[in-house]
């Protein structure tokens, strides 16, 4: 009798969620902005009659989500955005727009850009270009290191381009140069990290060679970094991962005034714990860092924008050397303020940039202890006219840098221990470098733009002057190809660091031609280009090439570059390569999306092993009691086994109920290369073994983003 009873409910049951089920439709649909049409990220969309029924938008603002009935309302929200309600029907697919919440002060609408030679910058990321790149941790200048013009060696964050050290590379956040842009580092200014705060940076342009002359104290290359000219009315963020914790707060204060704040601490406990094997040499760092950013509107032409960032950090690290094994010791303490005064208007453009940085610092390990006191000081003055397919843009600036350092060098090159002799040193300097400069740039028939600058420096405090020229020439055609060409002389003052204790004067004659070819779907690009160097009275001649092709489809990016540099010095008559010398440095990155929501990205480095002198004896040297090497001639120099590299990462966009959160994991060197960084040597220097660099780390966390 039960079963004849429950049968007839069974089956009506069965017969519902049949109806059910068939009756679900599948909503699509995108959301983007109404004003500039760009498709936002990680929007969320729900069912006002059932919030667990929703989702979010994906990497191009697309989503997709079952929904029980063919009509219904919808509510659509995201930070910085209106909240927008709408009804739907069986109208597939949606296309969204949301608001900008509104702003009391209107900007005005600028012919010219911030950067006048911007036409000519071989590369161009954005926020996101950063977020998304499986290398860069996140960190902007780790992800220009993705470009093909980046032949940066060393997995840190001291950006190289096309042959030439980092240290002639300069780089710039809104305008004002910066000399110590990185953290977790060694007295000769390398760290693993750069100190800008991704989410405060618009966009990144990168100069690989021949950059414009608006940009002084570079001379090879310029990456010019510029942080957000608005900010959202009210966001925060907090993010979660194996390093430690980040939080980030933004609120608008009144009508024409909004501030963020961030704040982040790093300590290596949970990282080591995952990789102990990888960070064995790793003992501990520690960082905690403090930065704001505001942006104040006093009218509808005048804008204030200022940055403020501190940080302490310290970090130790196993050192091995052939008569001494340690622990190296960083610790250092760093402020960077920088205010930029703008006044906008339809064809003019005024700019009072300043900026103040200084840094405390101590490095040691055995017997070398060095403290460092660095002071810099920037203003610039520029003024930009956008007349009818034109800009000319003058300026006047100066830099004032004050270099202090003391403590004690080894007395021997092979006396590393606390018992051997040292010698004590102590350097103060005074550097005033005021430069002027001009620059314009034209566009003829729409297709052809011809740039032209120069920079002069005065004979002061007994530096000498100089006068630095360039012309850049950009053809379009068929308005999906375009050819830069530029050439130039290009000077620069290097400050002492690690590796020189004297100011050095840098000079660089440049030649480059960089082809373009994009398309909706693909982009192609190619570069030769040459550069004789002078530095410290030693020829550097560099020439190279490289060709870049890459792929964007719906679900799919994929990107393939490969480069070859010649880079030699003179030395007794003979070219002798540098380390910058590749015969090749091959890159492959790969992006593929997974039902809209997953993100997994790839990227596989390769290239030829840098040139290095090896140890050909050794002899007793009796005023350290340790052996001493004698290496090979420079004529007999080796090198080191190929290097690859191998990156995976994943992520996934959420949608909560009080904001989204970004889930993601990473895996540098996947496969667990040994890449040789260098070879050290038993004490007596009969058997050599490897140094390597990083070996395979496993990184993951998660970001919460509310209103």
């Amino acid at each position: 009798m039960k079963k004849e009873i429950i049968r007839p409910f069974f089956c009506l049951l069965l017969l519902c969620s049949i109806h059910l089920l068939s009756a679900q439709q599948t909503l699509k649909g995108t959301i983007a902005d109404a004003q500039s049409g760009e498709t936002l990220i990680g929007a969320n969309i729900f069912l006002a009659a059932d919030f667990s029924i929703g989702s979010q938008t994906d990497i191009d603002g697309k989503f997709s989500f079952n929904v029980p009935d063919e009509k219904g309302t919808l509510i659509v929200s995201y930070i910085g955005y209106e909240d927008l309600t709408i009804d739907f029907q069986t109208t597939n697919p949606l296309a969204i727009q949301l608001i900008p919440k509104a702003m009391t002060i209107k900007t005005v609408v600028v012919k010219g850009d911030k950067l006048t030679g911007q036409v000519f910058a071989v590369e161009k990321l954005n926020k996101l270009d950063i977020y998304l790149n499986p290398s860069s941790q996140a960190d902007a200048l780790k992800a220009v290191q993705s470009n093909p013009a980046s032949t940066t060696i060393d997995e840190t964050a001291n950006v190289s381009l096309r042959g030439s050290p980092a240290s002639e590379t300069g780089v710039f956040l809104n305008n004002v140069p910066l000399n110590d842009v990185v953290r977790l580092d060694q007295s000769n200014g390398v760290g693993q990290f750069s100190i800008f705060n991704t989410s405060t940076i618009e966009s990144v342009n990168v100069f690989a060679s021949n950059p414009p002359l608006e940009f002084g104290n570079a001379t090879s290359g310029v990456v010019a970094l510029y942080t957000d000219d608005e900010l959202p009315p009210m966001a925060n963020s907090i993010s979660l991962n194996l390093v430690g914790v980040g939080l980030s707060f933004s609120r608008k204060i009144g009508a024409k005034t909004s501030v963020t704040a961030f704040s982040n601490w790093n300590t290596p406990y949970f990282l080591k714990g995952v990789n102990p094997t990888s960070l064995e040499d790793l003992t501990t760092f520690n960082t905690l860092d403090f930065g704001v950013y505001g942006v104040h509107q006093f009218n509808a032409n005048w804008q204030l924008k200022f940055f403020n960032y501190a940080i302490d950090e310290n970090y130790q690290y196993q050192s091995r050397f052939p008569s001494f094994n340690g622990e190296f010791q960083q610790h250092k303490k760093r402020n960077l303020s920088i205010i930029n005064l703008i006044q906008q208007k339809e064809n003019t453009r005024f700019e009072w940039n300043q900026g103040i940085n200084f840094s405390d610092a101590n490095y040691q390990v055995g017997n070398i202890d060095i403290h460092t006191q660095n002071f810099d000081y920037f203003s610039g003055l520029n003024y930009a006219w956008y007349p009818e397919n034109g800009s000319i843009k003058v300026g006047l600036n100066t830099n004032v840098h004050k270099i202090g350092s003391n403590g004690f060098y080894p007395l021997y090159t092979n006396g590393f221990s606390n018992e051997h002799p040292t010698v004590p040193f102590s350097n103060k300097q005074w550097l005033v470098i005021p430069e002027g400069f001009a620059y314009t740039k034209w566009t003829f028939k729409e297709n052809l733009s011809i740039g032209i600058g120069g920079r002069f420096h005065p004979n002061l405090d007994g530096l000498d002057s100089y006068a630095s020229y360039q012309m850049n020439l950009a053809y379009t055609f068929q308005e999906k190809h375009q050819v830069i060409a530029s050439f130039g002389e290009y000077h620069k003052f290097q400050l002492p660091n690690g590796e020189s204790t004297r100011v050095q004067k840098l000079f660089s004659q440049q030649y480059s031609l960089d082809y373009q070819f994009n398309t909706k779907k693909w982009k192609w690009s190619t570069a030769v280009y040459q550069k004789d160097n002078l530095r410290a009275n030693t020829p550097n001649l560099v020439r190279g090439a490289e060709i870049y092709t890459a792929y964007k489809g719906q679900n799919l990016k994929a990107g393939i570059s490969v480069a070859s540099i010649q880079s030699t010095i003179k030395n007794d008559g003979n070219d002798v390569p540098t380390d910058y010398d590749l015969s090749y440095f091959l890159r492959t990155t790969l992006q593929y999306k997974i039902a809209g929501v997953w993100e997994i990205g790839f990227v596989y480095w390769q290239r030829q092993g840098r040139y290095y002198l090896p140890v050909s004896q050794s002899y007793f040297d009796e005023q350290t009691n340790t052996f001493a090497p004698i290496y090979a001639a420079q004529h007999e120099g080796l090198r080191l086994p190929d290097y690859h590299r191998m990156d995976l990462s994943i992520s996934r966009i959420i949608g909560l109920p009080f904001g989204s959160a970004v889930i993601y994991a990473n895996a540098n060197n996947l496969m667990d290369f040994k890449n040789v960084r260098d070879y050290n040597y038993n004490e007596d220097y009969s058997h050599r073994f490897a140094e390597y660099l990083n070996r395979r780390v496993l990184f993951f966390g998660v970001v919460l983003n509310w209103e």
